[in-house]
């Protein structure tokens, strides 16, 4: 359980290492609420599940990585290449055939694999797959471990500070979140602050119109509904005038002491 707010509000979170099952889990009401990519919300919405985007989990943080010895030195060398993606309806996905509508690339330049995001980086090491597009920390895992580095990250925009990132690692390194080593978080987290941001949070309207736009043209939705239908706004505060205080998240005095 994590305590988040100071009217003791609590949550049960729980891990998922796909999106099939997490969608599964939230349509039958195992889950209440979840963090997933932004194209299967209005996807979920248009099969009549009633859900809404209320709030961005970060921006940025995603990454395009491939062998560190290997040939790719720039996203025309993927020609004839196999990429992992985590699934169809990811921003990941939309990213990458949009990267290739604007090099002029035919969208069958690239084989287009769905991989489960945890296993991304083993494939690319295995050589199962000659590049994958991610969220972190699983772009980070591969260039952390020496095999990986990135080839370019998309959806940038940016600069914000690094208060509480080392402690933002120690507690999300826990089980009860990603349950991974607190050296990889601290390294997404904090070699570079523009890597992955947490301000500015509020579902933005011209971005989710660009992905509805460009998710229609690939086909990956049927059709275009309207940003009110899929998302609200009247949850997101302005995150950067909340006081966070992590020193009082219940795991932060553990974690530290690991």
């Amino acid at each position: 359980m994590t305590q988040h707010s100071t009217a003791g509000t609590q949550f049960q979170s729980q891990k998922f290492t796909d999106f099939p099952s997490m969608k599964e889990a939230l349509i039958a009401r195992k889950i209440d609420a979840t963090f997933m990519n932004a194209p299967l919300a209005p996807k979920l919405v248009m099969d009549g599940v009633p859900v809404k985007i209320v709030y961005l989990g970060h921006r940025d943080g995603t990454a395009l990585v491939v062998k560190n010895d290997g040939p790719v030195q720039k996203f025309e060398d993927l020609r004839g290449k196999v990429v992992a993606i985590p699934g169809r309806f990811s921003n990941q996905n939309i990213f990458l055939h949009r990267m290739m509508k604007q090099l002029g690339m035919p969208f069958d330049s690239l084989t287009i694999k769905e991989i489960p995001p945890p296993e991304h980086p083993s494939s690319l090491a295995s050589g199962a797959i000659d590049a994958y597009i991610i969220g972190e920390p699983h772009a980070a895992k591969a260039e952390m471990e020496g095999y990986g580095r990135v080839l370019m990250r998309l959806d940038e925009d940016r600069l914000t500070g690094a208060q509480h990132r080392k402690d933002a690692a120690l507690v999300a390194s826990g089980k009860a979140f990603y349950n991974q080593p607190t050296k990889l978080l601290e390294y997404v987290l904090l070699k570079d602050v523009t890597r992955v941001s947490y301000t500015n949070l509020m579902p933005p309207k011209k971005d989710f119109d660009e992905i509805m736009d460009l998710a229609v043209e690939l086909g990956i939705l049927p059709k275009r509904i309207p940003f009110e239908d899929y998302v609200d706004t009247s949850f997101a505060p302005d995150l950067q005038t909340v006081d966070l205080d992590f020193d009082r998240l219940p795991g932060i005095e553990e974690a530290k002491s690991q």
